[in-house]
């Protein structure tokens, strides 16, 4: 399967190497059981070289064979959004990944894809250029938007939890195992992962692919269904008996 996965890089702290090593050693194990794998990792644009580094090196000690590159990003956004000109610098939704094609191109030919965030940029009109601008793209929505530009079977999101947890009033947090997207936007998240889950559960009702949230420690687990959150399409209805 070809898989998007976006890390959660708030995981990694500057010089933490043994969080690094972990979550590549969870994506290694993706790969070395036959999937097809693009990372995506958000962070700060000054820094997102730094972690593409990081996990390439990571990943290239654990995959001998295999090709591993890291592959500098654009995230590009509307010219016109107005969140663009915002003064709060609100996280801003991406339009498309100038670089999609070279990433399945890289994927044709085996090769591990380590992406950043996106550098936000905007296509000037006239010229058709990439120019940067000073905003902060949706790290998750990047993510998604590749997914859909690659024709992803699943987009995985990894962080420092095991499953998405629904609220309750009373008692411990209730950990979600298999839902549909109508099931998932009626259940009471935590506002931190409100967003992540929505993006999530969109993929999956525009694809009718498989999307899940689990720890970045296991990713293979997460498939397997041993850990994590799996959001999937509902099933089809069944036609009516004669």
């Amino acid at each position: 399967m070809r898989i998007v996965v976006s890390i959660d890089t708030d995981t990694f702290t500057e010089g933490d190497d043994i969080a690094v090593d972990l979550a590549a050693a969870s994506l290694a194990e993706l790969s070395q059981a036959g999937h097809e794998i693009v990372v995506v990792h958000g962070g700060p644009v000054e820094t997102q070289a730094a972690t593409g580094s990081r996990l390439v090196r990571a990943l290239d000690a654990l995959l001998a064979g295999r090709t591993v590159v890291a592959l500098v990003t654009h995230a590009q956004v509307g010219a016109h959004d107005p969140l663009v000109h915002r003064p709060d610098r609100p996280l801003v939704r991406p339009q498309a990944v100038p670089e999609a094609q070279v990433v399945r191109e890289l994927l044709a030919d085996g090769t591990v894809v380590v992406c950043g965030g996106g550098i936000p940029v905007v296509r000037e009109r006239g010229t058709a250029r990439l120019r940067t601008v000073p905003v902060t793209v949706d790290p998750d929505r990047t993510a998604a938007l590749l997914a859909l530009e690659l024709d992803a079977d699943i987009l995985l999101f990894l962080t420092s939890a095991t499953h998405l947890f629904a609220e309750s009033g009373h008692g411990r947090p209730r950990p979600l195992l298999r839902l549909t997207p109508d099931e998932l936007s009626g259940t009471r998240l935590p506002e931190a992962v409100i967003a992540r889950a929505a993006v999530a559960a969109d993929f999956v009702t525009r694809t009718g692919e498989l999307a899940a949230v689990g720890p970045v420690d296991n990713a293979l687990g997460i498939l397997l269904g041993t850990t994590g959150t799996l959001i999937r399409p509902a099933p089809a209805s069944l036609p009516a008996a004669d």
